[in-house]
């Protein structure tokens, strides 16, 4: 549950393939990271790991929900150790994470709200080189006035040039100094 910036938290077992196509099919939809960790066998190596939860289902703790992993009923009755969980309810997702005396299987947590790598991204398409040039200014002006009497920063610029390459920009910083001037607008 320590995995920053994921907003879709999720386990399942490899021997229920409903369960874990649902998941990882959950897991794809969703818009945002999402972490999915699959309790698997490898049948060569450790076949025998999870065997003994194999054969008894109440060593599984089945996590329930209208915004869980969606399970047919005939399903879900397979697992006679169920909780209602809603994914929205962090601190509740972290202590069934730190069960030892079961294994969980759902959707510990889900978080449509979080920040997204697309969101950030899509800022300041369609827009010219002299209005991006001027957002990232105006960003910049803002930490210049350090307030409480303090002597105020000179006002940072930016600017960008084309190198020999094409297509490679580079983005330089100057300060602006009383009386002295950088030579770059």
């Amino acid at each position: 549950m320590g995995i920053t910036n994921a907003s879709f938290v999720a386990q399942t077992i490899d021997w229920n393939p409903p369960h874990l196509y649902n998941t990882i099919k959950a897991a794809y939809e969703h818009k945002g990271l999402s972490f999915v960790r699959i309790l698997q066998r490898c049948p060569h190596f450790t076949s025998h790991v999870f065997a003994p939860v194999q054969q008894d289902l109440s060593q599984v703790l089945l996590m329930t929900d209208e915004e869980g992993i969606a399970l047919d009923s005939n399903i879900a009755r397979l697992f006679p150790n169920r909780t209602a969980h809603s994914p929205r309810n962090l601190e509740e997702a972290r202590q069934i994470a730190e069960r030892d005396d079961v294994y969980p299987i759902g959707l510990f947590y889900r978080n449509e709200q979080a920040a997204r790598y697309d969101f950030a991204t899509a800022q300041g398409i369609g827009r010219t080189q002299q209005e991006k040039l001027a957002a990232v200014n105006q960003a910049l002006d803002r930490f210049t006035d350090v307030g409480d009497g303090l002597v105020e920063r000179p006002p940072l610029r930016v600017a960008t040039f084309q190198l020999s390459a094409p297509r490679v920009k580079a983005m330089f910083v100057f300060f602006d100094t009383i009386g002295h001037s950088s030579g770059w607008s």
